[in-house]
């Protein structure tokens, strides 16, 4: 297992990463994104004949291959899928999130989530959404393009302070 801070970087595309941070001995990941979309544009409707299917809709379908493609070159790894992963499935998982629109138009913080998360499972950052227990959400300033800062930590397991020990 690697120890300390390896910085990398990828070309900057509207969804790709620029700047990733991998610490494997402290089980942090921080990773620079495209800015979002909005989960009321993530997903739509298809009627089939009688039926109706929630699919992904082309954004969302992008960014998500996009984020992976970034995380990819970030990684600098041959493998995406599994021998790259910096979180396991047992890992319990909190993240920070700073958000920069890319214009001055009115969102809302926490329709930029969902998408986000899953861009990150389907990049095999972690296995499922599901780890996540804790999430802090941050508006920031106007950047031209709009960007994601996402800070991905493993939360430390608490030690049973009540063991006893056997004498």
């Amino acid at each position: 297992m690697n120890s300390g801070f390896y910085p990398f970087t990828a070309k900057k595309s509207p969804a790709t990463a620029v700047v990733g941070l991998f610490d494997y001995h402290y089980h942090m990941v921080t990773l620079e994104l495209g800015f979002p979309p909005t989960a009321n544009t993530y997903y739509r409707t298809v009627r089939m004949g009688k039926l109706c299917r929630v699919i992904l809709s082309n954004r969302g379908r992008t960014y998500k291959e996009e984020v992976a493609r970034a995380v990819t070159e970030i990684q600098n790894c041959n493998d995406t899928r599994y021998e790259c992963l910096p979180f396991h499935a047992s890992d319990r998982l909190s993240v920070d999130i700073k958000l920069y629109a890319p214009t001055r138009r009115k969102y809302d913080i926490d329709n930029r989530i969902k998408p986000l998360l899953d861009a990150l499972a389907f990049a095999c950052v972690f296995p499922d959404d599901e780890a996540v227990d804790e999430i802090t959400v941050k508006r920031k300033e106007i950047i031209k393009g709009g960007k994601v800062i996402v800070k991905l930590e493993k939360i430390k397991e608490q030690e049973n302070e009540n063991k006893t020990s056997v004498d």
